[in-house]
């Protein structure tokens, strides 16, 4: 009887355990508990917190975290620079293992909506983005009054967008469906589209026909047209309803080639799009007997200086995918030697034929979350938890495992259909430029001597920048802004066309070069010429055709400010080279 007694004592005290939480026989065992109770003792070192609290974020589970989290959320526990690397970990343990904090996450919206916004920006936006990683509903109705107050910034407003989209529920689709009425920008109602295609696709349909109707040629289709993209079944409902209400023409045509520069030719859209555009469907794959006569016509009419600016237009997007002389994407093979190792027949059929000649290692996977979401890309990495994918844009998509729905063997990231959108001669060139790459002793050659290929370009300079003078002051606060830029590449033989990115409302550019030290010394820099043009590196301006300077290791940028007006040359190269008796070591960085 007693032991009757106390075994009923001992389930009774079990129960009122686990209603209590103290026993959590369901909760993810913790590897990192020596760690946490080293951090829980108060005894870390302020020098060893950030490693720390990294690794309980890195490898911790739900309780870990939210001690963590608790932590951060505080005023005084973590100094303000921690407690933004923390909110920036959490972010990627939502994205990565799917691991949030456990218990109530509502005071994220303290950070969103109070005080604290105002005294660290970054911070707020870091935890708008959480709210939306981690479902937060509290944070909705903060999220909707960034949304509609005209005074948010864009990059807020743009997180608010996002966040309230993962978050969903009817207060997010209300507030988005507003966004997308004619009394907003066109910029606007097209983000608000792009949001509602994940959050409710009909209605994303509909509102998307009166924005793209709405659209002249100046205006930008691309942000809805990949948001159907990236929905499962979004392109097909998407081709049905331009199919019966149809865009202008210019529309139909950046659609279409947006399309394709990423990688995507989905059936239905492509030809709604290229019946509305003007253009036939995607040709077929060229025979055996036309690859041979296309290889005559090459060899007779095809002009490889010609090939190269069809090969350099944004519509093609070949430089976002490929690399020539190390410069350009990084996504499918870098085509520096391409002529000097493979037949002109091969050339054609690649193009031709994308998915016909393509390697191995650019095999694509197409995977469909449990969310309908479609995400396409060549494999970087896989682990137990998570996928990381390429696309064709060059950007690394982190795709728990857990949340895949189906995972395909696709094809080849280039499209096919890419013909359709060059002439007869445009394309002859363009096999002629390509069968050329890599072949010694013409311009094509491989790239022998440490010149520039990969700029970057400032794309929204202050106008005190672009007057006779420059105001050193003005420049060194823009530079610690971080300022925007986008990237531009010079051509094979080194030259950067600057018609191809002078304005004709600002004739001056601001180029960004960057080379990275190993060993420290002296190092040269030369200018095809200098007119028009003054370089930085670091504090020291100059505007001679070459000069030397000391740099310790590390990157380094090299600014130019460029007068593409006070210039006779249209094209602009930089070369750096080895100064006599000097032991620096270095190399151009490259890339995308």
């Amino acid at each position: 009887m007693c032991r009757l007694k106390f075994f009923c004592l001992l389930v009774t005290g079990f129960v009122l355990l686990l209603s209590a939480g103290v026993v959590q026989a369901a909760d993810t065992p913790s590897a990192v508990a020596p760690v946490m109770r080293l951090l829980k003792s108060g005894r870390v070192p302020a020098a060893r917190m950030e490693a720390i609290v990294e690794q309980v974020i890195r490898r911790g589970n739900e309780h870990d975290l939210a001690y963590i989290y608790e932590q951060a959320s505080g005023t005084d526990a973590y100094d303000p620079e921690l407690r933004l690397h923390i909110y920036n970990l959490l972010a990627d343990a939502a994205a990565e293992r799917q691991v949030i904090p456990a218990g109530d996450l509502s005071s994220l919206v303290d950070v969103i909506s109070s005080d604290q916004a105002a005294a660290s920006p970054e911070l707020r936006l870091a935890a708008i983005r959480l709210a939306g990683d981690w479902r937060v509903a509290q944070a909705a109705e903060s999220l909707q009054s960034l949304l509609v107050n005209p005074e948010t910034p864009e990059n807020v407003r743009q997180a608010a967008l996002h966040s309230l989209t993962l978050i969903g529920g009817d207060v997010a689709r209300q507030a988005i469906v507003s966004l997308t009425d004619a009394t907003h920008p066109v910029s606007v109602r097209s983000e608000a589209v792009a949001a509602l295609a994940s959050l409710d696709l009909p209605i994303a349909v509909e509102q998307a026909v009166g924005v793209l109707n709405g659209m002249n040629a100046d205006d930008d289709p691309t942000g809805i047209v990949s948001a159907f993209l990236d929905v499962q079944g979004g392109s097909d409902q998407l081709a049905t309803a331009i199919e019966q209400s149809p865009p202008s023409k210019e529309i139909a045509m950046l659609s279409l080639r947006h399309m394709y520069s990423q990688g995507r030719s989905d059936a239905s859209l492509s030809t709604v799009l290229g019946t509305i555009a003007g253009i036939e469907a995607d040709p077929q794959p060229l025979s055996p007997e036309q690859v041979a006569a296309k290889l005559k016509e090459v060899e007779a009419h095809g002009d490889a200086s010609r090939g190269e600016a069809v090969f350099r237009r944004a519509d093609l997007s070949c430089m976002k995918c490929h690399a020539v002389s190390k410069g350009g994407g990084q996504v499918g093979p870098d085509l520096s030697a391409l002529g000097a190792s493979s037949p002109v027949d091969y050339i054609i059929n690649s193009i031709s034929n994308p998915d016909q000649q393509i390697k191995e290692a650019f095999v694509t996977r197409i995977v469909i979350t449990e969310q309908g979401l479609i995400h396409q890309g060549i494999v970087i990495d896989r682990t137990g938890e998570r996928l990381v994918l390429k696309d064709a844009k060059g950007k690394q998509l982190t795709i728990p495992i857990a949340s895949i729905d189906e995972e395909v063997e696709g094809k080849s990231l280039m499209p096919k259909g890419l013909m359709k959108f060059m002439t007869d001669s445009e394309f002859l060139d363009l096999v002629k430029f390509l069968s050329m790459l890599g072949k010694p002793g013409t311009e094509y050659a491989i790239r022998q001597t440490p010149r520039m290929q990969r700029w970057r370009v400032l794309s929204s300079p202050p106008a005190e920048l672009s007057g006779p003078t420059v105001d050193e002051s003005v420049l060194e606060e823009y530079m610690a802004s971080d300022p925007k830029t986008v990237p531009a590449y010079s051509r094979v033989n080194g030259d950067l066309p600057l018609g191809e990115l002078a304005r004709d409302t600002n004739p001056v550019l601001w180029l960004q070069a960057e080379v990275d030290v190993s060993q420290d010394g002296d190092i040269g820099i030369s200018l095809d010429s200098a007119e028009g043009v003054q370089t930085w590196v670091g504090p020291r301006s100059s505007i001679e055709d070459q000069i030397t300077v000391t740099l310790p290791r590390g990157s380094h940028q090299i600014l130019l400010r460029v007068d593409t007006a006070a210039r006779s040359s249209d094209v602009l190269r930089l070369e750096l080279f080895r100064v006599e008796g000097s032991s620096a070591e270095f190399t151009v960085v490259d890339g995308a």
